[in-house]
């Protein structure tokens, strides 16, 4: 019923809407147009597209440029120089571009992420660009490199959605005590018109009836602390409601794989969308629910919410569900407010209705701590009830460290501080003298006023939170902007050797510039680089992989590495957000592990961290890994923990008998008032057991005729050549992953995954680390379909059979694995859909209405007792 349910939800939503935009899908290439690889400089060159009557023209503006291509992805390539001329037969008032910034530089080696709109505007991704006219143009800003475009959305006058219902008469009315069946959910969720939500929280009652996936946050930092999942009003598979990315208890990170279990009664609160994505529609509880009860546990929450509290009383409170408080209106921004009612201060974020300041108002939803405050999440219902005067409270004047403090022990303060403003895009920063962090505007264009990109200004407001993980981010809620003149640049110190960066780090994030002179390079991955003296390591980590091409390991390299010098953990590293002068001065050369013992650096990790070490006579006291570590140790008991930061020992079976000598780099993680010493593998090969390895020939191709097995798609997970588009994988089903791979379940009953599958190349296998788990997806109907006819819970005859997958090679469960599933074969020569006509010449077919046919059209049919969709 959950494929009836979609497609009658699907038709609901698009019913009465007329065509707002015309999208231009490039990543779905509808044109067929040729795709380059690289290999042919003419290969997917590109001039013109068309589609729904507008043209888009690809050109030259001076002859030294490179051609627009579609290249293998699809996605459409734009270089220096190019001109996007876009031509319609009627007004054009917005365009909105979709692309990934590829390899594109200005003449100075800086990163450029835009295009140059119609009036000289810079246009970043999914930003719409207001416009006029039947033409418009837009060029690019970058000298080197391309941009990559995947969608460019063209949005005219007068087309906006036709007669579907309004949100706001759809009578979401619901509480803890009162919740939603999920059934009551599924109907007024149907209501929707796509891309809309209730606008308020929503309390829905049902059973857990299967789980996508739980990311427990971990006490290493590792994973999202959120959980997807479905639920029903009887916990079947039947009429399910989705729950996308939910938190815990009062808004809390899971904590647990088995925190949550299929069965269990839940109230999950949060905002109901129609969620769209290509076309297809998926009605959802929102990023941002968290359970309200589980099992009849509230985790201390009363269930019936009281009368109003006060603003002071709402934060002593903390974290807590269908919280009211009254205030005023003191500071307004496009994303929320901050009310205050003589008790104090709260930010409301996105609330059901936008008010100015002065108004008072009051504030009904959840509470929950974002960036080091308590806030009202998004969802909270604003009612206006009168207006008042404002007297602001005395203001504190701050500096750069003043500032820095503020974001190390966040509360909403009212604050004036000067800085300079940096305007890129939505994106309204301030860079404040003598601070290492930023500072973010949350502003309105009539509180902005003249103040633009570059301006020394003078910043009155709240602040609000702490936002961002490599650059932390301080949210003021401005009051008021002053432009004053010139901001002088803060001092930035330099540093020339190693010792002397190790010598000045703190906790603290200081901007430095690290001059580094005929420095070794011993590792590169993605982000990171790894630098030696002949004495101290360094990790250098880059904000943007793409400012680390060009260095290699074996590189000796002179270069500024701007950025800013912090430990994270307890672990020296330069966060780089520039490298200039950079220039590699020889190549190939000797990248060499220090031979030590366990003790050496776990009695001086500084001495080491961050440098190639090599630890021999070590013993695995373990077969596997366990949240990406494994601890070692020697023969005198000493212990050290390999950690699997770049996901290389995920395949990999440890023999507890063998002697293994471990190679990597030492690091130090340090928290909760402990320090670990850690050891990083590069490869597999880093962790060895005197077992030579033979260089792994790949069996398949990734053709239906030459699939790859569950060997090749462990091996070429690590592999900078891994396949970005969908491959044929071939394997035996050997059950259903239940959270992680370390809990594979083969028998029938609650356990039992809808979600996933896993397959082994031995239909006799037994060990997790020679298997992949592949996703069984439902975003949209070619997905559903595959999950429908290939899961355990619907087909158990599944069970050890051999099948053929089509999807992407990607981490799944934090593991080699295949995921968008989107074709499937049992034979190796018909697919899905013509298996499915084949099994119908020798079944009883029904329409999804109960009429029995003789023969599968196109549409949603009962064929052998099983839901099928036929394209």
């Amino acid at each position: 019923m959950k494929k009836l349910y979609s497609l009658l939800f699907a038709l609901l939503t698009f019913a009465g809407m007329t065509n707002a935009q015309v999208v231009f899908d490039i990543a779905a290439n509808p044109w067929g147009l040729t795709l380059g690889t690289g290999e042919d400089a003419e290969a997917g060159n590109v001039s013109s597209i068309t589609q729904d009557d507008v043209v888009i023209n690809l050109s030259l503006n001076a002859e030294s440029g490179t051609p627009p291509r579609m290249w293998t992805g699809p996605q459409l390539r734009i270089y220096a120089n190019n001109v996007i001329e876009i031509v319609a037969d009627k007004d054009i008032k917005s365009v909105t571009f979709t692309f990934t910034l590829g390899s594109s530089k200005d003449a100075d080696g800086n990163t450029i992420n835009y295009l140059v709109g119609p009036q000289g505007e810079q246009v970043v991704t999914k930003e719409a660009c207001a416009t006029s006219g039947k033409t418009v143009t837009f060029t690019t800003a970058h000298t080197k490199g391309h941009l990559r475009i995947t969608k460019i959305e063209v949005g005219f006058d007068g087309d906006t959605p036709g007669p579907g219902p309004d949100p706001q008469t759809i009578d979401w009315t619901s509480s803890a005590t009162a919740p939603l069946t999920v059934a009551q959910a599924l109907e007024k969720a149907a209501q929707l018109e796509a891309g809309a939500d209730s606008g308020k929280d929503v309390y829905v009652k049902g059973k857990i009836s299967q789980i996508d996936e739980v990311s427990p946050k971990l006490e290493d930092g590792s994973g999202y602390g959120n959980a997807t999942y479905y639920i029903s009003d009887d916990g079947t598979t039947t009429n399910q409601f989705y729950v996308y990315r939910g938190k815990s208890l009062k808004g809390a990170d899971f904590t647990s794989e088995d925190e949550i279990k299929v069965g269990d009664e839940v109230i999950v609160v949060g905002l109901i969308k129609n969620y769209v994505k290509d076309e297809n529609s998926t009605l959802e509880f929102n990023q941002g629910n968290f359970l309200y009860s589980l099992n009849g546990d509230t985790g201390g929450v009363d269930p019936q919410p009281g009368e109003s509290k006060t603003i002071a009383q709402v934060i002593a409170g903390g974290a807590a569900a269908g919280v009211v408080t009254t205030g005023t209106v003191y500071a307004s921004c496009p994303n929320g407010v901050i009310i205050g009612d003589g008790t104090g201060f709260i930010y409301a974020y996105k609330p059901s209705e936008s008010a100015e300041v002065g108004d008072v108002v009051k504030i009904t939803g959840n509470v929950s701590q974002y960036g080091g405050c308590f806030q009202f999440g998004q969802g909270c219902t604003l009612e206006k009830t009168g207006t008042a005067s404002v007297t602001y409270p005395a203001v504190k004047e701050i500096d750069g460290a003043a500032f820095d403090a503020l974001v190390e022990a966040p509360a909403v303060t009212y604050v004036k501080v000067a800085g300079t403003l940096k305007i890129s895009g939505n994106y309204k920063n301030l860079e404040i003298a003598g601070a290492t962090n930023m500072g973010s505007l949350q502003v309105s264009d009539a509180v902005l006023g003249s103040a633009g990109d570059g301006d020394a200004v003078e910043v009155t407001g709240f602040f609000a939170y702490k936002s961002g993980s490599s650059t932390i981010y301080g949210n003021i809620l401005a009051t008021e902007v002053k432009v004053t003149g010139d901001t002088p640049d803060p001092e930035v110190p330099e540093y020339t050797t190693i010792a002397a960066v190790k010598e000045a780090v703190t906790a603290d994030r200081v901007n430095v510039v690290f001059k580094a002179n005929n420095l070794l390079v011993t590792y590169v991955n993605g982000k990171n680089v790894y630098v030696f003296d002949g004495k101290d390591g360094l990790l250098l980590f880059a904000n943007d992989a793409s400012l680390n091409e060009g260095i290699k390991a074996g590189d000796k390299i002179t270069a500024d590495f701007k950025g800013q010098l912090y430990l994270y953990n307890g672990l020296t590293e330069i966060a780089t957000s520039a490298i200039e002068n950079l220039t590699v001065n020889s190549s190939d050369n000797a990248v060499e592990a220090q031979k030590v013992t366990i003790a050496d650096v776990n009695n001086n990790p500084k001495d080491y961290e961050n440098e190639l070490v090599e630890i021999e006579g070590l013993y695995a006291q373990a077969e596997a890994l366990a949240s990406r570590n494994i601890t070692f140790m020697d023969d005198s008991d000493n212990e050290v923990v390999v950690r699997d930061n770049w996901n290389v020992l995920t395949s990999v079976a440890f023999n507890t008998e063998s002697e293994y000598t471990v190679t990597g780099f030492v690091a130090i993680f340090a928290k909760d008032g402990s320090t670990t010493t850690q050891i990083y593998p590069r490869t597999a090969e880093d962790v060895s057991n005197g077992e030579t390895p033979q260089p792994y020939e790949l069996v398949g191709e990734g053709t239906l005729e030459k699939p790859y097995t569950v060997a090749d798609v462990q091996y070429l997970i690590n592999q900078e050549d891994c396949p970005k588009d969908p491959v044929w994988v071939k394997g035996f089903i050997m059950g259903a992953a239940k959270s992680t791979m370390n809990n594979i379940i083969k028998e029938q009953g609650d356990d039992l995954q809808v979600s996933n599958i896993v397959l082994a190349d031995d239909a006799a296998e037994v060990a997790s680390a020679n298997m992949i788990p592949v996703q069984l997806a439902s975003t949209n109907e070619v997905t559903k379909n595959v999950r429908a006819n290939l899961n355990l819970v619907d087909n158990f005859e599944n069970l050890g059979k051999e099948v053929w997958v089509f999807g992407t090679i990607e981490k799944y469960f934090s593991v080699p694995g295949v995921k968008n599933t989107s074709d499937y074969s049992f034979d190796g020569q018909s697919t899905g859909v013509n298996a499915i006509k084949a099994d119908a010449e020798n079944a009883n077919i029904y329409t999804i209405a109960g009429q029995r046919v003789n023969a599968v059209g196109k549409g949603l049919y009962i064929v052998g007792n099983k839901k099928v969709l036929a394209e």
